[in-house]
C-alpha cells in the first residue's frame, strides 16, 4: 500500500492498515485482531512522522490493547532493520513520487504463530510474529481479513484540509474505508 505522510497536529490521526480478526461469540468481549500499517499519530508519538504500527488484543481490546513493543507479545526477529514504532522513510509526496509499503502478515500453520513481514519499497523481509499463546481464537484461524484507513480529528480541525492543498478525491476515497461484516466497502 502507499505510505503517506502528513503534517499533522495533536488532535488528528491518519493510518492505513491491514487487519486480521477473529470474532468469536460477543464482539465486545472476544475480538481477536492484529493490526498493522503505517500512522501518523503526533499525540502518541509527540511528532508528525509516519511509523510502522502493530496492535494486538484478544479481548476487544479491555484488558489486552498492545500497539508496538509497549508490551510483552510481539517477538523481534534478530537484527531485523524494521521494528513496529519505527519511522518510515521515505513516504510518499501526495502530488509527486509515491512509495509503498508491502506488509505481509501470514500464520504459521504448525504453531499457529503469526508472522510479520515488512518491506519499504522492496519486498518483505521478516520482522518478527505474534505468538499464537497471545490469543484463544486467532490461534486457530482468522474468519476476517481487511485493508483500510482510519482518519480522527476533533470537530474543531478540518479533516480534509491538513496540508496546504485538499487531497485528491482518489487518496479520500483510498482513506476512509469502512468495513461491514466480513467485506470492505470504500466510502
Amino acid at each position: 500500500m502507499d505510505v503517506f505522510g502528513f503534517n499533522l497536529n495533536h488532535e488528528q490521526l491518519t493510518a492505513g492498515a491491514i487487519w486480521i480478526q477473529n470474532l468469536k461469540d460477543d464482539f465486545d468481549k472476544n475480538l481477536n485482531s492484529i493490526i498493522v500499517g503505517w500512522v501518523v499519530w503526533p499525540s502518541r508519538f509527540k511528532d508528525s512522522h509516519t511509523d510502522l504500527f502493530t496492535v494486538w488484543t484478544k479481548d476487544s481490546h479491555r484488558s489486552t490493547r498492545c500497539v508496538n513493543l509497549d508490551c510483552p507479545g510481539f517477538q523481534l526477529v534478530k537484527g531485523s532493520p524494521l521494528s513496529p514504532g519505527d519511522i518510515i522513510t521515505p513516504v510518499s509526496d501526495v502530488n509527486g513520487k509515491r512509495h509503498s509499503i508491502t506488509i505481509k502478515v501470514y500464520k504459521d500453520g504448525s504453531r499457529g504463530d503469526w508472522w510479520l513481514s515488512c518491506g519499504i519499497d522492496k519486498n518483505p523481509i521478516p520482522v518478527g510474529y505474534f505468538p499464537a499463546s497471545l490469543f484463544d481464537s486467532l490461534s486457530m484461524k482468522a474468519t476476517q481479513i481487511g485493508i483500510g484507513g482510519h482518519a480522527e480529528s476533533t470537530k474543531t480541525t478540518n479533516l480534509l484540509q491538513w496540508e496546504a492543498e485538499p487531497l485528491p478525491l482518489t487518496l479520500i476515497k483510498l482513506h476512509l474505508s469502512v468495513i461491514f461484516g466480513s467485506s470492505t466497502r470504500t466510502v
